[in-house]
């Protein structure tokens, strides 16, 4: 690290969820310079860092950034086709660091509780299973009829309170609570750490549970999505998603769950 007081402003192109991918490098480049640096972060998406405990200042592109600065970092991906493993990693190169903890963390502070009250996740029992099928129809998924077949299965057979969570293009099921399209990134980071555990085909909402510290069953092709870790499980039974059992995903939430204590 060449340098270890100063004024550090890091630009983070993209949304809330390339800003998470590059939360791990800003806080190995944080741990490194350590605390006569201070660190003020820029972005459409940084929201998801606010109360973060290394950074000392968190700036929307929307709002005027004050102050001179001794190094400006500017960071930026391939698009949204990179997957997450490989954002993180070139955040890490661009910030010059190495990564000894490549999950993103994100910070819920009372604040989002409060907010996050208006989705009525509070008055579910437990245990609630959020659910990010990220169906669209589309080649290679997993077809409608096998995910309506799990949450019949987690609602009848293991007494579940189901979440329904991902963006608006994704389709609602018919079961639990129907929050599809209606939340932003930090608004989905609250509702997943209230959550006991994701079932996702979307490797971004894997690794924002992991973000929050609740376990997650990743059924997707895309193995490195969410990263490795003991609280991600990630479907093995077959390469291809759309071909992943019922009884597999099952399985892998009752192993996972056995090893957790948050379910």
């Amino acid at each position: 690290m060449p340098f270890s007081s100063g004024e550090v402003l890091i630009k983070v192109a993209g949304g809330g969820m390339t800003v998470l991918c590059a939360e791990p490098a800003i806080r190995s480049f944080k741990s490194k310079a350590g605390s006569g640096v201070r660190l003020t972060v820029c972005g459409d998406g940084c929201d998801i860092l606010r109360n973060h405990s290394d950074i000392d200042k968190v700036v929307l592109s929307s709002e005027r950034v004050e102050g001179r600065f001794d190094v400006v970092f500017e960071l930026s991906g391939l698009g949204c086709d990179e997957i997450a493993n490989d954002m993180i990693e070139r955040f890490a190169l661009q910030l010059g660091v190495d990564l000894e903890d490549k999950t993103p963390r994100v910070s819920i502070d009372s604040f989002d509780h409060i907010d996050g009250l208006k989705f009525g996740i509070s008055k579910l029992k437990h245990p609630r299973v959020a659910i990010c099928s990220g169906f669209s129809g589309g080649p290679g998924s997993w077809e409608e009829g096998k995910w309506n077949k799990l949450c019949s299965i987690l609602e009848e057979t293991l007494d579940s309170q189901i979440i329904q969570v991902g963006t608006a293009a994704n389709k609602f099921l018919g079961y639990g609570v129907d929050l599809i399209g209606k939340t932003g990134v930090r608004e989905a980071a609250t509702l997943l750490g209230r959550a006991d555990l994701l079932v996702s085909a979307d490797g971004d909402y894997a690794m924002l549970a992991r973000a929050v510290g609740t376990p997650c069953v990743l059924v997707s092709e895309c193995k490195e999505a969410a990263g490795a870790g003991s609280d991600v499980s990630v479907i093995q039974e077959s390469e291809k998603a759309c071909e992943v059992s019922v009884v597999c995903v099952i399985d892998n939430i009752v192993d996972l769950c056995g090893n957790s204590s948050d379910c």
